[in-house]
């Protein structure tokens, strides 16, 4: 089963970690606004016409339909969907993942090793609200830091946890 541990929202983007099991894939972005609830869903094999590649959807999410998870670096690359990258990045004001193609691509690698499974990934929050104060600084080296570092705090917490 995959899993989707949210760790920070700041400035309505929301950060997370994406793991196989114990194992850390890659990060998550969201928009606040348009978060999936947490759960579990059901995963299925369908093409994203706006991309022009295959990818997985996200099945049985409440008041919601094409929930895909898909190749981007911000915000304006979703409308509520789930991106992927490996590594924070600031565009510009905005902050998202860059390296989205290569996290892309191990995800869809991992789950095509799966294809005799039904497919499941379930969204979780670890969630920590930036302060108005890290807020204000203009540079997000700090945050950017520390999101890597809850990653793989969370990584590793999964793999006593699977180890106990």
């Amino acid at each position: 089963m995959f899993t989707v541990k949210r760790i920070t929202e700041y400035d309505g983007v929301v950060f997370g970690a994406l793991l196989d099991e114990d194992e850390l894939l890659c990060l998550t972005l969201e928009e606040k606004k348009k978060e999936i609830p947490k759960g579990e869903y059901k995963l299925y094999y369908t093409m994203f016409f706006r991309g022009g590649y295959h990818t997985f959807g996200l099945q049985d999410v409440l008041d919601r339909t094409g929930i895909l998870i898909h190749i981007g670096n911000t915000i304006a690359d979703t409308t509520g969907c789930i991106i992927l990258g490996m590594k924070p990045y600031k565009f510009g004001s905005d902050r998202g993942l860059a390296e989205s193609k290569v996290a892309f691509k191990r995800f869809m690698g991992r789950a095509k090793r799966k294809e005799t499974e039904e497919l499941y990934i379930k969204i979780e929050d670890c969630i920590e609200r930036v302060e108005e104060e890290e807020k204000k600084e203009p540079e997000t080296p700090g945050l950017l830091t520390s999101l890597l570092r809850k990653a793989l705090t969370i990584f590793i917490m999964s793999r006593r946890h699977r180890q106990d």
